[in-house]
């Protein structure tokens, strides 16, 4: 099963080595620069990941957050952001983010991190179905 990533920034350079990184991972890569360009790809397609970052113009790292999950709620969004303000970070896990990254970040930090995203998802989704089937036994 090949994965999808969405990757979000205003700057070329930094969607090349997203781009690159997340390739390298087995990733298909659609790159937006800028919000709106993200919003209208994630009411198209749904992603495995959204990186994106902060600020971007009149559509904010923050809407891509909201939308991304509110069109499904389990793709894992990572925040990248130059930006040093701990209010950054705490705003972007309140709109659902599920992990914050600083620029400048290296690959292994991105992959380490995008991993943990995948093994989080897994035994959340173990312990649910687990549950889940336990309920049907008491009840079944």
């Amino acid at each position: 099963m090949v994965l999808k990533a969405l990757v979000v920034d205003d700057d070329e350079m930094i969607l090349d080595i997203l781009e690159y990184i997340l390739k390298s991972d087995g990733y298909n890569i659609t790159r937006a620069t800028d919000g709106d360009k993200a919003i209208k790809v994630l009411n198209a397609e749904d992603f495995d990941l959204v990186i994106t970052d902060l600020q971007m113009g009149s559509t904010s790292g923050l809407d891509v957050i909201r939308k991304t999950k509110d069109v499904n709620p389990a793709t894992t969004v990572i925040m990248i952001t130059g930006s040093c303000d701990s209010s950054d970070e705490i705003e972007a896990l309140h709109h659902g983010a599920d992990d914050y990254l600083l620029k400048p970040f290296s690959p292994s930090d991105l992959l380490i991190r995008i991993q943990f995203q995948k093994y989080k998802q897994f035994f959340t989704s173990a312990l649910t179905l687990e549950g889940e089937q336990r309920a049907a036994n008491v009840s079944g």
